[in-house]
């Protein structure tokens, strides 16, 4: 009688998985794919939803979204002017000033998550350091 190794049989790189077509193989090939897939389609998700909302009001959803583009200065980047006339520049700084902050306190409360701690106090830091900035 022969001896069966059961690793024997099992893929020792993730490519040999894939090309073995096992289950193993396919729930790999998603979870790397959804590191991608799964917040691309919860931003369409979200602007879709958004669309919705503002369909609902009665206004055009293409133009509130042209609006909301050019109004956080992001056209600067596409058509760059000296015009002073232009405030595309100081919008896209103004949007930039206002964003990084709330975007700093949400990754502190994130960080604290993927930690394993529960932080709730992020908007009590948030002004704690408007205060001291000051």
């Amino acid at each position: 009688m022969s001896e069966i190794d059961p690793q024997s049989s099992l893929p020792e790189t993730p490519e040999e998985a894939a090309q073995s077509g096992t289950l193993i193989a396919s729930i790999a090939l998603k979870q790397r794919a959804g590191g991608i897939a799964i917040p691309a389609a919860t931003v369409v998700i979200a602007f879709l939803m958004g669309g919705l909302v503002v369909l609902a009001t009665g206004h055009n959803p293409l133009l509130a979204y042209r609006d909301i583009f050019n109004g956080a200065g992001l056209n600067w980047i596409f058509h760059p002017t000296t015009d002073v006339a232009n405030t595309a520049a100081y919008n896209l700084s103004q949007t930039l000033l206002q964003t990084t902050t709330l975007i700093l306190c949400g990754l502190a409360v994130a960080f604290a998550f993927r930690c394993g701690m529960f932080n709730i106090g992020g908007q009590g830091q948030y002004l704690i350091g408007l205060i001291v900035a000051n």
